[in-house]
């Protein structure tokens, strides 16, 4: 049951991705339609990373809201700066003249923003409801 815990954010961030870019009227090209995709690729990575770190906090016997937030904490800062990288990269495809290829690099950058969101505020909130009946001294 455990592993099907980041999926819950995953659907959210596609979830968000879709309304953004239903708001700010950004249309469905070849390009923007690999947004569902690459929000799944993207933000598997970065909740399994929380989620996984946040299980071997709890093994060092932490107790549940310390191992998330030690998680946090520790691996959200990688994930933040591989994330502001990423973003700062394809953000200057936004500047380009080819409307195909700014929006790919708005969809990108919403999609990582979105994702990076859901691993690092939807994620623990997640783990918190779904780990609360297990025994690690609460």
């Amino acid at each position: 049951m455990y592993a099907a815990l980041p999926l819950i954010p995953i659907i959210v961030i596609v979830g968000w991705n879709g309304a953004i870019m239903y708001l700010s009227g950004l249309d469905y090209t070849p390009l923007t339609a690999v947004l569902g995709s690459m929000t799944i690729g993207v933000a598997s990575e970065y909740t399994i990373l929380i989620m996984e770190r946040c299980e071997e906090e709890l093994s060092r016997g932490l107790t549940l809201h310390d191992a998330i937030a030690v998680s946090v904490q520790k691996i959200g800062t990688a994930i933040t700066v591989s994330g502001l990288t990423t973003v700062f990269g394809f953000a200057a495809l936004m500047l380009s003249e080819f409307n195909i290829v700014a929006n790919f690099g708005i969809t990108t950058v919403i999609t990582v923003g979105f994702s990076l969101a859901g691993a690092i505020l939807i994620m623990p909130a997640v783990i918190s409801l779904a780990y609360k009946n297990r025994d690690y001294g609460e």
